[in-house]
């Protein structure tokens, strides 16, 4: 009985303790039931919100090398069970987004070696599919912002590729093997983030560009794989967007962690809010 625990925006906050420790209390990983479960960070675990959050950028950096330390020892134990997403917010460590975001100069350095070893390692990645139940028709596609059709087209075109075959699995496993390849794309903002490109990227797309234009879901209907419902984080609201009816699942509500079980239901496993942290 597959079950995900979804860890939206982390920047410096220590919420993903308290959900995993519940996570693997409630489902052992050590039993057969559990074998196959997940645990998924969307992305931007730094560079916090220093003010509303009460955290400062040093007990950031010092919860970066412990959620790093957290994801070695998992997936040393329970055969790579946790799954670590890209941000922007880890982006620009690496390469110049030339949007004006909140940067820690102080330890700029530190967090673009990190950052470039994790992709030269592949220990983090852009996308990741999955489905819950086998023959469901019901299919799961995860990122940091949400994977607009348009956007991925207009990438592997500039790339020389194409993909007639789209389905959620082939998404993920195009933009994983092409990360370092596609970092300008990947710096893509629309103007609903203050950009001037025509989509925001996977790791840029604003919620309102989301609303009602799953593609890759339409798209992925029409060619008989099954419905696609996409689950990602970035634009923080105070209650998640979900939109069943065109697979649209933005849950990125600040100290709140998601689950997905096996029957193919999101919802809020564990809550908090910005606003009361620390008070």
């Amino acid at each position: 009985m597959k079950k995900i625990l979804i860890l939206p925006d982390v920047h410096g906050r220590s919420f993903w303790k308290e959900s995993i420790d519940k996570f693997l209390d409630e489902f052992p990983m050590e039993k057969e039931e559990n074998k196959d479960n997940k645990i998924i960070f969307l992305g931007d675990y730094i560079d916090p919100y220093v003010w509303h959050d009460h955290v400062t950028e040093e007990e950031a950096y010092n919860n970066l090398f412990e959620l790093l330390g957290k994801v070695v020892d998992l997936n040393a134990k329970y055969a790579n069970s946790v799954i670590m997403l890209l941000g922007n917010h880890d982006l620009h460590y690496i390469y110049d987004t030339g949007e004006d975001c909140r940067v820690d100069y102080n330890r700029f350095p530190h967090y673009r070696k990190i950052f470039q070893t994790l992709i030269e390692s592949k220990q983090i990645q852009l996308a990741y599919a999955t489905t819950m139940q086998e023959n469901s028709g019901m299919n799961w596609l995860f990122s940091h912002a949400g994977i607009q059709l348009g956007w991925l087209q207009h990438t592997m075109k500039v790339h020389g590729a194409e993909m007639n075959d789209i389905t959620a699995s082939s998404v993920a496993d195009w933009l994983n093997t092409h990360m370092q390849d596609i970092m300008k794309q990947l710096a893509e903002v629309s103007y609903h983030r203050g950009g001037y490109d025509r989509y925001g990227s996977c790791i840029w797309a604003d919620l309102h560009e989301m609303m009602g234009n799953n593609m890759i879901s339409i798209h992925s209907d029409q060619l008989q794989h099954g419905r696609v419902n996409q689950v990602f984080a970035h634009t923080y609201s105070e209650e998640p967007y979900i939109d069943e009816e065109t697979g649209i699942y933005m849950i990125d509500t600040g100290f709140s962690s998601y689950l997905l079980d096996e029957n193919d239901k999101l919802q809020v496993y564990t809550k908090g809010s910005r606003y009361t942290y620390g008070s």
